[in-house]
């Protein structure tokens, strides 16, 4: 046995080990991801979602899977098929495929793709209570950091650390120490008569309801700056909230042990609107 691997209690040939031990995914993180809420049966901002995935996809020399966006909206269909609830998370893996030992690229890519649903209580996921974490950090100029990737340790680090002190989401600073987003989530407060949100530069993921929200208040005529926001900023803000695909607009109460805003009209009409989009497929 030229090469051999150890699995649940048993050791197999290489060659006849389980396909997905094999997968980049698995032993490198080398894979990008999206999650899509879906509501009765409608994915919400579907297209939105893919064409994320497919500009990660090209910028970061993945290959699409085959037969390209048609396969994975067929996927997702499928999948949401055979999935009950009302509300239901739906998780799009794109991985660069099974590959030789190391870093280096395999000659030839296969790519692997995973569409996992279930149902999705956004109760469940209530965070309105943060900490700003000192690390990690997020760096502006780390090309990885604007991509959705598989590779999500610093987050889970840094929920970790959030959850020690006392917090159920933590927010991230940058190399520089402004505040850039939370774990998992875009950041906006109001300040003075504007909402503020760390731009892009900043290392921010290009948040699909991140978007959305910025559309969503243009079209209010509320004043949109995309600027750094630092520790000071959030704890003077009439409101601070996060968006996400899953739970759409929550507002912060509370921050390092200090009080937020507890009116957030702002916030409480964004969320008003991301249920009506999702109400409307």
């Amino acid at each position: 046995m030229s090469a051999a691997v150890w699995w649940d209690g048993a050791v197999y040939r290489a060659d006849e080990a389980p396909a997905g031990l094999r997968d980049r995914a698995f032993l490198l993180g080398d894979g990008l991801y999206e999650t899509v809420l879906a509501a009765s049966g409608h994915p919400v901002l579907l297209q939105a979602h893919l064409d994320r995935l497919l500009q990660s996809a090209t910028a970061l020399g993945f290959d699409p899977p085959v037969g390209g966006v048609e396969t994975v909206e067929h996927a997702v269909a499928a999948t949401l098929e055979h999935t009950g609830g009302d509300r239901v998370a739906v998780r799009i893996t794109l991985t660069r495929g099974p590959g030789p030992r190391g870093v280096g690229l395999p000659p030839e890519q296969r790519p692997t793709l995973l569409v996992q649903a279930e149902a999705f209580d956004p109760a469940a996921r209530r965070t309105d209570v943060a900490a700003v974490v000192d690390a990690p950090r997020i760096d502006p100029l780390d090309p990885i950091a604007p991509h959705k990737t598989i590779s999500a340790m610093r987050w889970v680090e840094a929920r970790r650390r959030a959850r020690s002190a006392g917090a159920d989401l933590a927010l991230v600073k940058t190399t520089a120490g402004d505040v850039a987003e939370a774990d998992f989530a875009n950041l906006f407060a109001v300040v003075a008569d504007a909402v503020v949100t760390p731009p892009l530069s900043r290392g921010v993921l290009p948040g699909i309801t991140r978007a959305w929200a910025i559309e969503a208040l243009g079209s209010s005529a509320t004043a949109v700056v995309e600027r750094s926001l630092e520790i000071t900023d959030l704890l003077e803000a009439s409101e601070v909230f996060v968006t996400s695909s899953l739970v759409g607009v929550r507002s912060l109460r509370e921050l390092d042990g200090h009080a937020l805003g507890a009116e957030t009209p702002v916030a409480d009409t964004l969320a008003r609107a991301f249920d009506r989009l999702v109400a409307h497929g």
